[in-house]
């Protein structure tokens, strides 16, 4: 569609169950968080996990949404050819200040269902980080919240360990 000229190259969209949906623009506590969060990431990754930033994440034949942030298997060709699959992911994170509940409805069911092993939610309002464990069709089964003043890992590196409040500023 955006070949068509339906859609230009600067329009925020998401293919989400077989639909097209308009992603409203970024304000600053969303992009801001967003900003941290990657920095952070990228400085205690290195090069054991690639960080991807709003990029496609094909999760199934009728959704590809674009996680605020993908962690992914590193490859030195930064995945050029194609987009990493979920064979590739270790997880996804989205940074929510207006988006919770589409975050936590549409968007944990679609992540779920393709089998995306981990999935976070920041909620910037809350100050809290929801971690989703154990894909299954309807989302996820094993849901854990940390709040300011925990540590939080993801499950491929419990080694790196992330306070909530460097993470949320």
């Amino acid at each position: 569609m955006v070949e068509a000229g339906v859609y230009g190259p600067q329009d925020r969209i998401e293919l989400i169950d077989g639909q097209l949906i308009d992603v409203p623009p970024q304000g600053s506590p969303h992009f801001g968080t967003l900003t941290r969060v990657e920095h952070r990431f990228r400085e205690a990754f290195g090069t054991r996990a690639l960080v991807r930033g709003q990029g496609p994440l094909p999760v199934g034949v009728d959704s590809q949404p674009e996680p605020d942030i993908a962690l992914v298997r590193w490859s030195e060709r930064f995945y050029v050819d194609q987009h990493p699959a979920v064979a590739d992911t270790y997880a996804v994170v989205e940074i929510a200040y207006t988006s919770l509940q589409f975050d936590r409805g549409v968007k944990r069911r679609i992540y779920g269902a393709g089998r995306v092993p981990e999935y976070w939610i920041v909620d910037v309002q809350a100050g809290a980080i929801e971690v989703y464990r154990g894909p299954h069709d309807l989302g996820y089964t094993s849901p854990a919240v940390f709040r300011r003043g925990q540590s939080v890992s993801f499950a491929a590196f419990p080694d790196v360990v992330f306070t909530v409040d460097e993470l949320l500023g």
